[in-house]
């Protein structure tokens, strides 16, 4: 009675949620161009809200080492931190895997665990960029009635449109 690990754990309900946070994703850094072999780069990255405002931006620049490949993302942004607004320097450092076909794929070295990610949030209130386990975040979809997951229906059309495959 009483040993390690017993007692109330926090309700998943009660968690931060990933939906909640910005995301900053590789394919984000891809899409802009930052991860080409070639020089430094410096882009704005933008975070749009629902209904079409901006809800946050940051200056992106990626480094690039010797060998013409990126190594190093640095992040400069601002946020609130008990009311007062506080600008924050952030370097997240890039690894690459290799592809079996050729090429190589980006991920971020999570700053607080140091694991390989391709998204990284920034919760309400918090200062940097990390993994969402770092962070100790739920996905919606993890949480509410029936934990979402299970109770989602696909509906397929099935008609006259469809083929039948048969075996011989």
């Amino acid at each position: 009675m009483g040993g390690p690990g017993s007692g109330r754990r926090p309700s998943p309900t009660s968690r931060r949620r990933v939906e909640d946070c910005l995301a900053l994703t590789i394919s984000a850094l891809a899409r802009k161009g930052l991860l080409s072999a070639g020089q430094d780069a410096t882009k704005i990255l933008r975070w749009i809200q629902e209904d079409n405002t901006a809800a946050a931006s940051a200056s992106v620049t990626v480094e690039i080492d010797e060998n013409r490949r990126p190594r190093l993302v640095k992040l400069l942004y601002a946020v609130e931190s008990d009311g007062v607004l506080v600008n924050v320097r952030h370097a997240i450092l890039l690894t690459a895997t290799g592809i079996p076909r050729g090429g190589h794929r980006w991920w971020f070295m999570c700053p607080a665990c140091g694991r390989r990610r391709g998204v990284l949030v920034l919760p309400p209130g918090e200062t940097i960029f990390a993994c969402r386990r770092c962070h100790r975040l739920s996905y919606a979809s993890q949480t509410g009635p029936g934990r979402g997951r299970a109770t989602a229906q696909c509906v397929a059309d099935v008609g006259k449109d469809t083929q039948q495959v048969t075996r011989s």
